[in-house]
C-alpha cells in the first residue's frame, strides 16, 4: 500500500462522507456548549509558506517537534524550500514564541534526483545536542541501484547528509560515507531513535529482498556505516515478506518509529499484517537488541476478549512506555463507509508479554466529538497522562488533541477550528517543552492553508468550598470541631500546592492540618481541616491562605475567610450558703436571674450572589438582624467591603425582642470570583465592639455575545502536491 495513499484517504474521501455529522455535531455543541472545554490557551505561533515562493516550507509530516538543548524547537517540512523547481522540504529551528529559521533545504545539491534527498519526516535527539533525521525520497543514484531517502544530522544549525538509503543487487557505493549493503531498506517514513549503545535504530516503509515490504536497520555514527537486522519470514529471508509465495508473520510496512523499553528491548508497530485476510491490518513487535523478532499482537480490526469494542489496524504512530512498565499506542482506522463497524481508530495498552487491551475507540461520541484517525502517536506528560492528536473529527472536523488517563478516561483538550488562525488535519504527535506547554504541527490550515506551528497551554484550576468557614460561638480556652475546606483540580495539568497558612486578624485563634502535599492530578482532591480556640471574649477573624500554581500561575493565591466567636461561659451559683431552719417551716432557694444583654442574631452568615455582568448591579438579598436580648442592642457601624453595598433600616440600635433589615447588592467591577464582608458592630452580649460577620462573594462576567450559529460548508480539497511537488 503506498504510504501517499493512506494518509491522502482519510483527509479527503472521508471529509465528504463525515461533513454532515460534522455540522450536526457543531450545530448541537455551539447550542448546548462543549463539554469537553478545558482551561487552555491554544496558539498558532507559526504559518507555513509565509515567505515567497514558500522558501520556508510546508506541509509538516508525521514526527512532529523535538526540543534541543538549547531550549529551541527543531522540525521538517515535507515540501517546500530554497528549490523551488522541486519543493523538497526544509529543516527548521523555532522558538517558543514563534520566530521560525530554515536551517537547509534540500534539494539544493546539484546533480539529478536530488542527490542530498528530499521530503524530510523527522527529527530525533542524539548525544551532545545533535539531532538526526531522515528524507523519505531520494538521494545518490548510479549504475545498477537507485536511491529512496538520506540520513542527516544536525548541530548547531547546521545540516550534514551521512549517508543514502537505497534498493540495490549489488555491493554498490550507495552512501556519503561508504559501501551501502546490497537489498538495502528504502522510504523511511519516521526518524531511527538513539540506543543504549550511541547508534541509531530505525525502520524503512520499503525495500529489501525481492517481495519484502520494510527492513529495521542500524547505524553506527562513529563508523559511518549501516546494518540490516534480519527478520525471521517463510522462505526466510532478511526484511518483512510480502506476496503471493510468502506470509509475514512479523506484519509489513512499518511507519512509526521504534521505542527503546526499559528493559532493553525494541518495541515498534507495523502498518500492515502478516498477509491477507483476518490479521492483515498490522502488528505489534517486540526486537531483541543484535535481532530477534517477536510478534506480540496481530490487529485483526475485530472484537476480541480484552477488546470488545474491537482492536483497530494500521498502527502509524510510534509506542510510549508508561509507569506502569506497559506500552501505548494508538491505530489510525482503516479507511470505510461509516455505518456499524466503522472504524476511527483506537487508542490501546499492550503488555511487553503482548496481551493488548483497547482503552478508548474512537467516534464513540456523535458526529465523532471525541476525534478520528490517530496518526502521530502519543506521549507521556508529566501530569501522568497521555496526550495525542487526532487528524479528524472533533467538534469542527478538523481535528482534536486528546488526553487520555492510563486507566482510558478520554477528555478532548481542544477542538482544531474553533479559531479562525487554527491549522487543521494534525499529524503529528505533541512535544512537551520545559515550559510544560504542548508543541506541534498542523500538516494543513493557516492563511494559505499550507500548515502551521501551535503551542497549547493547558492551566490547572483550583476549585475551593465552601468559600468561607463561620465556627459556632466557642468557649474561651477550648477547641471548636473541625470544619473542613476542600481544594480540587478541576481541570488537566497538575496543581501543585506550595503553602497553606492561616494570616490576618486574630489568626492565632485558627489553626489547620491538611493533605495537599502531592500535586492534584484532573479531578483529584485534598482536604483542609481547620479548627477554632479562641483566647479572648468577642468576634475573631483570619484567613486561610492557599498558595499554588492555579491557571499555570506560580504563587497564585486562593483565600477562605473564617471566622468565630469566644464567650466566657456564666456558672450560676445559689448564692451564700444559709442554715436551715426546721424543716417544719421549708423555705426555697433564692433565684438568681442571669444578667440582661442584648443578643445579635443573623438569618445568614454568607450570602453567595449569581454570575453578573461587571458594572451591573444585582437584585439585592436581604438579611434580619434580630435583639434576642432583654435590653436594647446598640449598633455603632455596619460597612461593606469589596464590590458590594448595603443599606439598611437598623438606624443607632434595636429595642429588646425587635428586628431591622439589610439589602445586600452585587456589582463586580472585573471578571473571576469576588469576595467581601458585612460587618455589623455592636454590643452583644454586653461587649462593646462585638462584630456579627457576613462572608459575600459572586463571580463577575463579561456580557454575552450572542453570536449567530455558522453555516459549516465541507472545507475544499487540499492542493494536489503530485501537481507541482517531487515526493509521495
Amino acid at each position: 500500500m503506498s504510504h501517499s495513499l493512506l494518509f491522502q484517504l482519510p483527509r479527503r474521501s472521508l471529509r465528504s462522507a463525515t461533513v454532515a455529522l460534522h455540522i450536526l455535531a457543531a450545530i448541537v455543541m455551539s447550542i448546548a456548549g462543549s463539554s469537553t472545554a478545558k482551561a487552555q490557551i491554544f496558539t498558532t505561533i507559526y504559518d507555513f509558506c509565509s515567505l515567497a515562493n514558500c522558501a520556508d516550507g510546508y506541509g509538516p509530516y508525521t514526527a512532529g517537534l523535538v526540543q534541543g538543548t538549547d531550549g529551541n524547537f527543531y522540525g521538517v517540512t515535507y515540501y517546500g524550500g530554497a528549490s523551488t523547481a522541486n519543493s523538497a522540504g526544509t529543516v527548521f529551528q523555532i522558538t517558543s514564541t514563534g520566530m521560525l529559521t530554515t536551517l537547509y533545504s534540500f534539494c539544493t545539491v546539484s546533480g539529478s534526483n536530488c542527490p542530498d534527498g528530499a521530503n524530510p519526516v523527522g527529527l530525533v535527539k542524539g548525544t551532545g545536542g545533535t539531532l538526526y533525521g531522515v528524507t523519505s525520497a531520494f538521494g545518490p543514484s548510479g549504475s545498477g541501484f537507485s536511491s529512496s531517502g538520506m540520513l542527516f544530522s544536525v548541530s548547531s544549525g547546521s545540516v550534514e547528509i551521512l549517508a543514502g538509503f537505497c534498493d540495490t543487487g549489488t555491493a554498490a557505493i550507495c552512501a556519503y560515507g561508504g559501501p551501502f549493503p546490497p537489498d538495502g531498506g528504502t522510504e523511511p517514513l519516521a526518524p531511527p531513535i538513539l540506543g543504549s549503545d550511541g547508534n541509531l535504530y530505525g525502520t524503512t516503509a520499503t525495500g529489501g529482498n525481492p517481495y519484502v515490504q520494510g527492513v529495521i536497520y542500524e547505524y553506527d555514527i562513529t563508523g559511518g556505516n549501516f546494518s540490516w537486522i534480519d527478520l525471521p519470514c517463510s522462505p526466510a529471508d532478511c526484511g518483512l515478506s510480502e506476496g503471493g509465495a510468502y506470509t509475514m508473520p512479523d506484519g509489513s510496512n512499518p511507519h512509526a518509529p521504534l521505542v527503546l523499553g526499559s528493559d532493553g528491548n525494541f518495541y515498534g508497530t507495523m502498518q500492515d499484517g502478516t498477509e491477507s485476510g483476518a490479521t492483515a491490518y498490522g502488528t505489534v513487535f517486540k526486537l531483541a537488541p543484535g535481532g530477534g523478532i517477536t510478534n506480540l499482537y496481530s490487529f485483526c480490526n475485530c472484537a476480541t476478549a480484552d477488546s470488545p469494542n474491537g482492536d483497530g489496524a494500521s498502527s502509524l504512530g510510534a509506542l510510549v512506555e508508561g509507569t506502569d512498565g506497559n506500552f501505548y499506542g494508538v491505530t489510525a482506522g482503516i479507511v470505510g463507509p461509516l455505518g456499524p463497524g466503522y472504524n476511527a481508530g483506537t487508542v490501546f495498552k499492550i503488555t511487553p508479554s503482548g496481551t493488548l487491551t483497547t482503552l478508548h475507540n474512537f467516534c464513540s461520541e456523535g458526529g465523532c466529538a471525541d476525534g478520528a484517525y490517530p496518526i502521530g502517536g502519543m506521549i507521556l506528560a508529566t501530569d501522568g497522562n497521555f496526550y495525542g492528536t487526532t487528524q479528524d473529527g472533533g467538534a469542527h472536523g478538523q481535528g482534536t488533541v486528546f488526553q487520555i488517563t492510563p486507566a482510558g478516561t478520554l477528555t478532548t483538550v481542544y477542538s482544531l477550528g474553533t479559531q479562525s488562525t487554527d491549522g487543521v488535519y494534525p499529524l503529528a504527535p505533541l512535544v512537551q517543552g520545559t515550559d510544560g506547554a504542548f508543541y506541534s504541527t498542523t500538516y494543513e490550515g493557516g492563511p494559505g492553508n499550507h500548515g502551521t506551528v501551535f503551542k497549547l497551554v493547558v492551566f490547572p484550576v483550583a476549585g475551593l468550598s465552601p468559600l468561607s468557614v463561620s465556627f459556632p460561638t466557642t468557649a474561651i480556652n477550648t477547641t471548636s470541631p473541625a470544619q473542613a475546606v476542600t481544594l480540587t483540580n478541576t481541570t488537566t495539568g497538575s496543581l501543585e500546592v506550595s503553602s497553606v497558612t492561616i494570616t490576618g486578624g486574630e489568626g492565632g485563634d485558627f489553626s489547620q492540618n491538611n493533605t495537599c502535599s502531592t500535586p492534584l492530578t484532573q479531578m483529584q482532591s485534598c482536604t483542609i481541616n481547620l479548627t477554632y480556640s479562641p483566647t479572648s471574649l468577642g468576634s475573631t477573624s483570619a484567613t486561610l491562605t492557599i498558595t499554588d500554581n492555579n491557571n499555570g500561575t506560580a504563587g497564585s493565591i486562593q483565600t477562605v475567610a473564617l471566622s468565630g466567636t469566644g464567650f466566657n461561659p456564666v456558672v450560676n451559683w445559689p448564692g451564700p450558703i444559709i442554715a436551715p431552719r426546721p424543716p417544719t417551716v421549708p423555705e426555697p432557694f433564692p433565684v438568681v436571674n442571669p444578667p440582661a444583654v442584648p443578643m445579635a442574631s443573623l438569618t445568614s452568615s454568607t450570602i453567595n450572589f449569581p454570575p453578573q455582568v461587571i458594572g451591573m448591579g444585582s437584585g439585592a438579598v436581604s438579611l434580619k438582624l434580630s435583639n434576642t436580648g432583654k435590653v436594647a442592642l446598640a449598633i455603632s457601624s455596619i460597612a461593606v467591603s469589596g464590590d458590594f453595598a448595603q443599606t439598611n433600616n437598623c438606624g443607632a440600635g434595636i429595642a429588646a425582642g425587635g428586628v431591622c433589615m439589610m439589602n445586600v447588592t452585587f456589582k463586580p467591577t472585573v471578571t473571576g470570583a469576588r469576595q467581601g464582608s458585612l460587618t455589623i458592630t455592636d454590643n452583644t452580649n454586653g461587649v462593646a465592639g462585638s462584630a456579627q460577620r457576613v462572608a459575600l462573594s459572586g463571580t463577575g462576567i463579561q456580557s454575552p455575545v450572542i453570536v449567530p450559529l455558522p453555516i459549516v460548508f465541507p472545507p475544499p480539497a487540499p492542493p494536489d502536491p503530485d501537481q507541482d511537488h517531487v515526493g509521495p
